[in-house]
């Protein structure tokens, strides 16, 4: 269902903007079809946004086998229906009917031709007409960083990748993956500091090295030999570092929902909430 759900959710949000306009303006439709073209392109471009991970997790389950045989004898089923023989006939046909299909285009084709569209109108990124259809994709960021929001996309591919992929090669594997992936996109996040709001782009980075701290002391509570007082240590060192970002966290929005967010921001805010 998955694999459809995008073309679905086309064809709804286009067919519910077009009944909402019928109903409204329905003696001139014709003044107002930029505007319907407009809501149209932009409940789309949010719609395929916000399922583009679930369509990419369920793709990649669809290749996720495992070997109920031994290793100079493999047999391979699929993980999440052990009725199905993995890379045989009925697998086969799914993979290459719908899966293969659904990780080129929706999976990594969608956010690519994004990307590409807005490298071509970059003059054209400040227009009101054009923020309107695609601003979903770069408002909060530096215009010259308009391509942020496909940087934390694909961090987010990889992450869903490990999980599924590399659970077989074990839990150490898959924690060292994730801290290569937040160490690389915290490098990412100092070097552009993508957010026009100076504190959305230190709470980014407190995030990611929130993350990797975590990450990293779990990897020591994997090896399940440890004496007690170190266990006690790791938990001290966990709740600190979670702790302070969550303070440094509450805080901030605290400070956006104040009417003196101005002054103390330097950012003309007009004192709006966001929370």
């Amino acid at each position: 269902f998955l694999t459809v759900c995008p073309l679905l959710l086309a064809i709804a949000a286009g067919t519910v903007w077009t009944l909402i306009f019928l109903v409204r303006h329905k003696k001139n439709i014709r003044e107002y079809r930029e505007t319907l073209k407009t809501n149209v392109v932009t409940s789309i471009v949010i719609l395929l946004f916000m399922v583009h991970t679930s369509i990419l997790q369920t793709t990649f389950l669809s290749f996720r086998c495992k070997n109920i045989g031994d290793s100079d004898r493999p047999h391979t089923f699929l993980e999440r229906d052990l009725d199905v023989e993995c890379w045989k006939d009925e697998h086969l046909q799914y993979v290459l009917s719908l899966s293969v299909p659904s990780l080129v285009v929706w999976g990594f084709g969608t956010p690519l031709f994004a990307w590409i569209v807005l490298s071509m109108n970059k003059a054209h990124l400040e227009e009101p007409n054009f923020r309107t259809k695609l601003g979903f994709l770069y408002d909060g960021y530096r215009i010259d960083v308009y391509f942020w929001e496909f940087i934390i996309l694909y961090r987010k591919i990889a992450m869903v990748f490990i999980a599924v992929f590399m659970s077989s090669l074990g839990l150490i594997f898959q924690a060292l993956s994730v801290i290569l992936v937040a160490f690389v996109a915290y490098i990412l996040q100092l070097h552009y500091l993508p957010f026009e709001d100076p504190t959305l782009n230190a709470l980014e980075t407190r995030s990611l090295i929130s993350a990797t701290l975590t990450l990293y002391c779990g990897l020591y509570y994997l090896n399940g030999n440890l004496p007690e007082e170190m266990n006690y240590l790791l938990m001290i060192a966990l709740f600190a570092v979670n702790a302070t970002f969550l303070f440094k966290w509450g805080k901030d929005c605290l400070l956006y929902t104040s009417d003196a967010a101005d002054d103390l921001l330097c950012v003309d805010l007009g004192g709006r909430r966001i929370i």
